[in-house]
C-alpha cells in the first residue's frame, strides 16, 4: 500500500531518501559508486558498504553553497603545479609526473605517506598565509589546513576539483563515481536510498583511496547547474524526481511521495483531512493515497516522486 504496484515491482523498498544539510564545515572528499561497484563492495566489505545500491544525489542550494566538485582541467592542473611548489614536490616525492597530469597529481596526492603530507601541508599553509592577498583556492586551502593541523590530503584538493559556488535555488545532480565535497552552506538534498560513499581524504572516517582511484575518470568535469522544467528537476535517476510547489496545485500518486517545507505555509488537503503547512513540515504520501491538493501561501514546498517511464 506504502509503496504502490508499479514501485514495488521495480523496488523492493522505497527507493530514495530525502536530507536538508547545514554544512558549517568541510564534509570528505568523497565519490558514490555506480550499480556494478556498489554490489562488488558490498560483496568485499559489507561492514564499510552496507547495500549494494548506487547512490546519485541532487543538491539544491537553500542558501548560497560551497563545493568542490569534478575534476579540473589538465591545464588548471598544470598551473596549479608552477603555482604551489608544495604540490609539484609531492608528485616528484612520489615519482609521478610522467603521464597524465590529472591522474598523476590525484594519485600523488592521496598516496603520499601520512609525513610527506604532514609537512607539505604545513609549508602550504605558512607559505599562503604570508601572501597579502590570496585566490579563493589558496584561502581555502588555508582553512583546511587550520582545520586539520596534522595535515590531509585533501588541504591539496581545492587545485585540483573546481571550486563551486551555488546561488539560493541553484541546483546540481552528483552522478556515481564523482569527487565531490560540501563546503558551507545548507542545502535540500534527495539521494537513492543507500549508504555507500567511498571517501579519501578531509575525514577521520574510514578511508578506501585504492577505490576511489580506481572509480575516477580522470576526464575533467565543469561544473553544469541543473536546470528546472516547470519545477522539476530532472535527472537520469530512476529512484526520485524532485520539484517544488509555489502556487496551488492538485496531485494523483501513482508511488509513494514526500513532501517537506522549509520555509513554506500553507496547507495539504487529503479527503477530508486537512494539515497546517509551516517551515520545517514533512510528510510521507503513500501509493494508496487517491488524491490530494497543496495550497502553498507563502515559500515552497519541495515534493519528491517517483518518475515514471525511467528503468
Amino acid at each position: 500500500a506504502c509503496l504502490g504496484q508499479r514501485v514495488g515491482n521495480q523496488f523492493s523498498e522505497l527507493p530514495f531518501l530525502v536530507k536538508v544539510l547545514s554544512v558549517r564545515s568541510a564534509l570528505s572528499i568523497q565519490c558514490h559508486p555506480d550499480a556494478d561497484l556498489a554490489k562488488e563492495l558490498h560483496r568485499r566489505a559489507p561492514a564499510q558498504y552496507p547495500d549494494d545500491r548506487p547512490k546519485p544525489e541532487l543538491a539544491i542550494a537553500l542558501s548560497e553553497v560551497r563545493l568542490l566538485y569534478g575534476l579540473r582541467p589538465p591545464d588548471e592542473i598544470r598551473a596549479g603545479l608552477v603555482a604551489i611548489p608544495e604540490l609539484t614536490l609531492l608528485c616528484q616525492a612520489g615519482g609521478y609526473g610522467t603521464g597524465d597530469v590529472i591522474r598523476d597529481t590525484v594519485e600523488a596526492v592521496l598516496r603520499a605517506p601520512e609525513d610527506r603530507i604532514r609537512q607539505a601541508c604545513t609549508r602550504l599553509g605558512t607559505r599562503l598565509q604570508e601572501k597579502d592577498e590570496r585566490s579563493a583556492e589558496e584561502q581555502l586551502a588555508v582553512e583546511l589546513q587550520q582545520e586539520f593541523p596534522e595535515g590531509d590530503p585533501g588541504v591539496f584538493f581545492p587545485f585540483l576539483l573546481n571550486l563551486v559556488t551555488l546561488a539560493p535555488g541553484a541546483a546540481i545532480f552528483i552522478a556515481p563515481n564523482e569527487p565531490h565535497a560540501y563546503l558551507s552552506g545548507d542545502l535540500f538534498e534527495c539521494l537513492a536510498n543507500s549508504d555507500n560513499v567511498v571517501r579519501a581524504a578531509l575525514t577521520t572516517k574510514f578511508k578506501d583511496v585504492d577505490t576511489l582511484l580506481s572509480m575516477l575518470t580522470y576526464q575533467s568535469r565543469p561544473f553544469q547547474e541543473l536546470l528546472q522544467n516547470e519545477g522539476r528537476y530532472r535527472t537520469p535517476c530512476s529512484e526520485f524526481q524532485v520539484e517544488r510547489i509555489r502556487t496551488a496545485a492538485e496531485y494523483v500518486p501513482s508511488g509513494p511521495e514526500i513532501l517537506l517545507a522549509v520555509d513554506a505555509r500553507g496547507r495539504i488537503v487529503c479527503g477530508a483531512q486537512t494539515l497546517a503547512v509551516t517551515p520545517g513540515f514533512a510528510a510521507f504520501i503513500p501509493a494508496a493515497v487517491e488524491r490530494y491538493s497543496v495550497d502553498v501561501e507563502v515559500g515552497e514546498v519541495f515534493r519528491v516522486v517517483v518518475p515514471e517511464g525511467i528503468q
